[in-house]
């Protein structure tokens, strides 16, 4: 979560169970969404809060209560010590780590439901492409003229019970009648036709925000969290509007350096079906989470080492490839008859040994995996020289750095040679996930002819 300035807010906080007593602290809300509560003394001084307090394992407490100045009311959720200093001459310290806060209301649920998620991402504008700001020059008046239109909101359905709404708004602000600005901001809102646990809209928040990142390759972050709940209404008889911060992944301190040149695609690309593209999306964190989570680690420097980043593309690609598609050597049927075989001639004493090394003896290699998810692509990639060569190189240097074999260092890639490789590796994976996205062959070109980045990977 990126945060235009830390937040520093100072207040009192209490346990829901006892609101009588409030004890004197600091709230920090880092850059990133880290939350801390620094106390001087204990929080709860009840047996049970000095066992949070004494026991590292046991340091958990659900809900605390605060009032803090500028904001209100918080409630912080999933909160545990971090930090105990207890010494005979300096006074009593203690530091609480909470993984989300919410500003603006008291919530004792733990499970507290919203219908209204409302957040910007990093490079939304630039990757929506939507310009409401429009300049006039007028040479004979002699007038120049900024308008601000109110374009239409854009509407995309996740799925029957949710919504994502595209929101373009616009500011005007004057200085001292010397100078006008019109700030154009994008936010988007989730609404869900039943209230949602603000960690269901979260999720799906988060999955809006990766898209937004594959098809900027950029590490972009959620900012500006807002939510909504009909469990709380404001003095106009409207659901109140809260903020809400948590500690998202990935993050890098850096912002992003968003250019438009190095999009692997733009909103005005899928304008035509942008609800597929979404759909899509989410279909495949639900079959391929994990090849996703080890695509974005290894992408947004989730890997201090390079091997390691190797590794996890090498590991995505099985994955993909693992859950795409049920290739086998030979049919299951003729596979399990072989096995069965095979046990009742095995001698008694051996035959749980070798269940076990036939229980995954019908998958096919590594090797193999990789040329089927290379096949619809070879022409772009190059020669079938070239490509058998890639893919014994890939299997070498996982193996390698898998088992570290002696015999495999110098048939695998070191240096250059693997830092080429993986952005190979990570080229192909895009084009996979273009395709999962909807992409067909023409439009897939279209992105190789237009993105320079795309095609030196592939080189």
């Amino acid at each position: 979560m990126r945060l235009k300035e830390e937040i520093e807010r100072s207040g009192h906080f209490w346990l829901p169970s006892d609101p009588d007593r409030q004890v004197p602290g600091k709230l920090t809300i880092l850059d990133g969404g880290r939350i801390e509560i620094e106390f001087r003394g204990l929080f709860d001084e009840s047996i049970e809060g000095l066992k949070h307090f004494f026991d590292a394992e046991d340091s958990r407490i659900e809900i605390i209560f605060g009032y803090v100045e500028k904001d209100g009311p918080v409630t912080l959720s999933d909160c545990f010590y971090t930090s105990r200093s207890i010494s005979s001459v300096a006074p009593l310290k203690s530091r609480i780590f909470a993984r989300t806060a919410i500003l603006g209301i008291h919530c004792e649920d733990r499970a507290l439901t919203i219908n209204t998620l409302q957040f910007s991402i990093e490079g939304i504008d630039e990757w929506l492409g939507i310009n409401s700001i429009t300049i006039e020059h007028d040479k004979i008046e002699k007038t120049n003229t900024i308008r601000a239109a109110q374009p239409q909101e854009i509407s995309v359905k996740l799925n029957n019970e949710l919504m994502l709404i595209i929101c373009i708004s616009s500011s005007l602000s004057i200085i001292l009648m010397k100078e006008a600005k019109i700030t154009q901001k994008i936010y988007l809102k989730l609404v869900s036709c039943e209230e949602r646990t603000i960690d269901e809209m979260i999720s799906v928040a988060h999955k809006v925000t990766t898209l937004v990142s594959f098809a900027t390759s950029q590490n972009v972050s959620i900012e500006d969290v807002q939510a909504k709940s009909a469990r709380f209404i404001d003095e106009d008889g409207k659901p109140k509007q809260f903020s809400v911060f948590y500690q998202s992944r990935p993050f890098s301190a850096d912002k992003p350096r968003i250019d438009i040149n190095r999009m692997l695609f733009r909103y005005p690309q899928i304008r035509a079906n942008p609800e597929m593209v979404f759909q899509n999306w989410f279909s495949a964190y639900e079959t391929n989470y994990p090849a996703l989570g080890l695509y974005f680690s290894a992408v947004h420097g989730g890997y201090s080492f390079i091997n390691g980043k190797f590794l996890a593309l090498a590991q995505a690609m099985e994955i993909y490839h693992r859950r795409t598609s049920d290739e086998t050597v030979m049919a299951e049927k003729d596979y399990e008859q072989l096995c069965n075989v095979l046990v009742a001639n095995c001698p008694k004493t051996n035959r749980k040994w070798l269940s076990e090394k036939l229980k995954y003896g019908n998958e096919i290699s590594l090797s193999k995996r990789i040329k089927s998810i290379i096949e619809p692509f070879e022409q772009q990639i190059g020669t079938s020289k070239n490509i058998k060569k890639m893919i014994r190189k890939i299997v070498d240097t996982r193996n390698y750095f898998t088992h570290f074999d002696q015999s495999l260092k110098s048939k695998a890639a070191h240096g250059q040679e693997l830092s080429d490789l993986c952005h190979k590796m990570e080229a192909i994976i895009q084009l996979h996930l273009l395709k999962l996205l909807g992409f067909n062959e023409e439009q897939i070109n279209e992105v190789l002819e237009n993105n320079l980045e795309l095609n030196y990977k592939l080189k």
